[in-house]
Formats: structure tokens, sequence, C-alpha cells
């Protein structure tokens, strides 16, 4: 549920902010195929969320050298080195993503194939999906929680000061990742 009486710290496409103040939330907006992802250390109060649009910063290597956010890999490790600084610890830090979704006429980018991927490619929204849970199987953390796939736009939040995860969606209500 969106926190009423708190700063809200909105982190667009391609970016990643993170935050320890404990009277302020964190929102994302507009998530179709990109993915949300918020992670929150309750040992030390710190949160962050990145809202990135591709899975690998190979597509473009010169872009994610000035917008690292844009890609998972690259996004992935920039909210781990700026929640660090301010004093979490990734060992253990909860995460929930949000997103993914195979928007109408959304684009197709080549890549994965085989019995799970047939086809020319894999809609972008998939994609970012398997690389954020490969990105995390390696870094050794878990997912806590996802709102993922379909078809329609969700945003994701974190409140600070309570370490809540909520999701919301053109659908009524929001629900807790």
């Amino acid at each position: 549920m969106v926190p009423k009486g708190k700063n809200a710290i909105v982190i667009g496409v391609s970016e990643c902010r993170t935050s320890k103040d404990r009277d302020s939330y964190l929102v994302t907006y507009a998530l179709g195929s990109c993915i949300g992802l918020a992670a929150y250390d309750p040992g030390s109060g710190v949160g962050g969320l990145l809202h990135f649009q591709l899975p690998d910063s190979s597509l473009d290597r010169e872009m994610a050298e000035s917008h690292p956010a844009m890609f998972a890999d690259t996004g992935l490790q920039l909210l781990l080195s700026k929640m660090t600084r301010l004093g979490g610890d990734p060992k253990r830090t909860l995460i929930r993503i949000a997103g993914g979704a195979q928007m109408i006429g959304g684009a197709k980018i080549p890549g994965l194939r085989g019995p799970l991927f047939p086809g020319e490619g894999t809609g972008v929204g998939k994609q970012n999906y398997l690389a954020i849970r490969k990105l995390l199987w390696r870094h050794g953390l878990m997912l806590e929680g996802e709102a993922v796939g379909g078809g329609q736009g969700r945003t994701l939040g974190l409140t600070i000061g309570t370490g809540e995860f909520w999701v919301t969606s053109p659908e009524p209500g929001s629900i807790a990742v």
C-alpha cells in the first residue's frame, strides 16, 4: 500500500536510488517489460530500488558506461555498491521484483532460443526476468518475492522505515510481494 505522509523518492526508467531515511519511500512507475528491483537490509535500514530496461550491458557497452542502471548486470552492481556505501550488507538484503511483462506489440530481441523459447527471439520482459534471476543467484542473493509477467504495467515501492514492499497495477488494490 502506498504510504501516506512519507517523502517519495521517485526512480525513473534506467535509474537507481538508495536511502536510509526512515521517513521516505522509494517508488518506480510504469514497469512494463522493464523490471523494478527493490532491496532492503533490515539490519541497517538501508533500501534501494533499480528500474532497468535491458538484460545485459553487452547489448551496448557505451550506453552501459554512461547509464549503468539501464541494464540488469551493471544496474544490480550499482545498486549493491550504493547500498554498501550507506552501510547496507548485501548478504542480509531482502529482494523483491516486479515487471517483466510482455506488453502488446513488445519488442523481441535475439538471444534465448531452444525448446522453452522458440522463434526469432524472446520478449524483452522475459529476458529481463531470466537475467535478473541468474544475476541474483551468481551474487548469492535470494529473491523473496515477485510480481512478474503477464501483460500489464506495475508500480513497485519500498517503505524505508518499515521495510514494506508493495506493488500496484491497473487491477484494483495493491499487493505485498
